[in-house]
């Protein structure tokens, strides 16, 4: 992005990621496809693994969040925000984590989303695990309604509103266009 530069180098059965000059690690594995600027480039972001551990934790900026068992999905913004989905245990056992605060566990995480000033946050969990499944939004900790289908939450260019559509696959399935 612009100036900046990044990549991934492995030493000694390390991994490092290099941002500019500035070197973080060693990790045990860093996955190359995490690795993200935020659009202005003045932010970095990456998914590693703890070193002699099967933990891993997302970068921001050169600081380490907390290990879990996995971390995805990075979104970094303008201003320094993020957000990402981190596995705390199980399948069904994950988190949004935004801005360095987590939120509540919910099950299997998807369609996570975030407003361009980083101030909004959305994702799709599971909320019911029997056929069929249920899936519900959830935008800024509010829980939505459920359906069977649901797609990513998107937000106005200015956070304030958001838009998404979603079935309930009843005997004359219906479609939702939920804006608000």
């Amino acid at each position: 992005v612009g100036h900046r530069f990044a990549y991934v180098a492995s030493k000694g059965g390390n991994q490092f990621v290099i941002v500019d000059v500035a070197i973080s690690g060693p990790y045990q594995q860093v996955e190359p496809s995490s690795l993200k600027f935020s659009p202005d480039g003045q932010h970095v972001g990456f998914a590693a693994q703890v070193k002699g551990q099967q933990k891993w934790v997302m970068v921001v900026d050169g600081k380490e969040g907390p290990p879990q068992t996995n971390v995805s999905v990075l979104h970094l913004t303008n201003g320094g925000h993020f957000a990402y989905i981190a596995c705390t245990g199980g399948l069904y056992e994950n988190c949004v984590v935004h801005d360095g605060k987590t939120g509540p566990t919910m099950a299997m995480i998807q369609g996570l989303t975030m407003s361009d000033d980083g101030e909004h946050v959305a994702c799709i969990p599971v909320k019911e695990n029997k056929s069929p499944v249920k899936w519900v939004t959830v935008i800024d900790g509010q829980i939505g309604p459920e359906f069977v289908q649901v797609t990513p939450v998107l937000f106005s260019p200015d956070g304030k509103h958001t838009a998404y559509t979603g079935s309930d696959m009843t005997a004359r399935p219906v479609m939702y266009a939920i804006v608000d």
